[in-house]
């Protein structure tokens, strides 16, 4: 009897460890918040970028309506709770904010809030230009692009073998 509880411990722990997999995508509903930072941004080209020294962030988004969706962003330099004047409420599926000199530290983050509708964020890049000494035309930049992780959930067939298999390893009283 022991035997057969402890096999099917191990099944039932077995199953419960099961998720099922999931996009790597986080959907926000309105008041939600999500908030992403960062403490290195490895180089990643040279080339022409525009103004210099300048960082900020793009929001990939899908699943927008412009009409009515709204998502609340701001890009700050060290926590959340010192947010920039950089930010404002997301107009398409692809937005971005920008300031001189943010980010020239390689870290920081953004504060993402859902007001209304519901989006599910795909991705965000965080960059940060400088220029390169001796070239007048080109930047040197800097980037990291934050792909989202949900937090797995039971797998709909963990959850029901689990419920199946509780009263097996309920523990029998003896009179």
């Amino acid at each position: 009897m022991l035997r057969t509880r402890v096999l099917l411990a191990a099944v039932l722990a077995s199953l419960l460890g099961a998720t099922e997999s999931a996009n790597a995508a986080v959907l926000l509903n309105p008041g939600d918040v999500y908030v992403a930072t960062f403490t290195e941004l490895p180089d990643t080209s040279v080339g022409y970028h525009g103004y210099a020294p300048a960082g900020g962030a793009f929001i990939r988004l899908s699943d927008f309506d412009a009409q009515a969706d709204q998502l609340e962003f701001y890009i700050f330099e060290e926590t959340a709770d010192q947010l920039s004047v950089a930010g404002g409420i997301a107009e398409a599926g692809t937005d971005s904010t920008a300031l001189p000199d943010i980010y020239a530290d390689h870290d920081g983050g953004i504060y993402l809030h859902a007001l209304a509708g519901s989006v599910t964020l795909e991705s965000i890049q965080f960059f940060f230009q400088e220029p390169i000494p001796g070239d007048d035309v080109n930047v040197l930049v800097h980037s990291l692009t934050v792909v989202p992780e949900p937090v797995p959930e039971p797998g709909a067939g963990a959850v029901i073998a689990a419920a199946a298999c509780a009263p097996l390893l309920r523990r029998r009283r003896r009179n």
